[in-house]
């Protein structure tokens, strides 16, 4: 499981999608209640990636009626 804190943009996105593709095989968990903004990069990256191997957890409101 990951946890996200703070902002996250097209950078951030970048990244973590790096770092997601170094991770062993199987389910990984982002737990991003702690997001407080949330760009439309790294909104296209959670919705991308929730329809993967990823499941985002604790998402606050305002992300989640996004990313469905």
């Amino acid at each position: 499981m990951f946890i996200l804190r703070g902002d996250m943009d097209s950078q951030h996105a970048a990244k973590l999608n790096e770092l997601l593709a170094t991770e062993l095989p199987g389910r990984v968990l982002l737990d991003v209640k702690d997001m407080t903004l949330v760009d439309r990069a790294a909104l296209r990256f959670l919705t991308g990636a929730e329809c993967d191997r990823v499941r985002n957890i604790n998402c606050p409101p305002y992300v989640h009626s996004w990313v469905l």
